[in-house]
């Protein structure tokens, strides 16, 4: 499960039914008003997969779906609960239908794994699919000890950035495409 902190405003728009147990706690608990600076709202959210190992008969495989559908597939499988703290109350419920904030990070996610697999893939297709990047959502994402910023657009390879990487790391650290251009700049000499 992942946590999703949001804020008593966002809440009580995203999922309405926080305030009949905000007033559920304060009518039979309290017997005042609910000071909202002082309750703890967040979601939780997973996602179900099937036991079955043939999941979806005749349907191509998640790394081949372009990414309207890989969406789709990601979303259906999403189960989302809410939280509220005021105190020593706390609730807990499923939701039913997904709710706008965990969908927006869920579809950032799904932009997020399928870039990483199209690496692999090397589907032109899938990858041409993906659309950019919402710069409003904030990821970090972290690969071999340094942040990547999916935001960016690669810089360009540079002879001295490559040359002082395999200084630090070694040449099994480079990426094909500079392996490419070091071959390349070795052919021009």
């Amino acid at each position: 499960m992942f946590i999703l902190p949001t804020t008593m405003e966002t809440i009580k728009v995203e999922f309405p039914e926080i305030n009949n147990w905000l007033k559920v706690i304060q009518e039979n608990f309290i017997g005042k008003e609910i000071d909202d600076s002082k309750v703890s709202v967040f979601y939780t959210y997973g996602f179900f997969v099937p036991k079955s190992k043939n999941l979806y008969p005749g349907y191509p495989t998640h790394l081949e779906l372009l990414f309207p559908e890989r969406l789709e597939l990601e979303l259906s499988k999403l189960r989302i609960d809410v939280h509220l703290i005021y105190g020593k109350f706390a609730i807990k419920n499923r939701i039913n239908a997904p709710v706008k904030s965990v969908v927006d990070l869920v579809t950032e996610l799904t932009k997020i794994k399928m870039t990483l697999e199209t690496e692999y893939t090397e589907d032109q297709n899938v990858k041409n699919s993906i659309p950019p990047f919402n710069s409003d959502i904030k990821i970090k994402i972290v690969k071999d000890g340094e942040e990547v910023n999916l935001n960016e657009d690669k810089e360009e390879l540079n002879l001295n950035t490559i040359l002082d990487k395999i200084s630090n790391t070694g040449m099994e650290s480079l990426t094909p495409e500079e392996k490419e251009f070091l071959n390349n700049i070795s052919r021009e000499i």
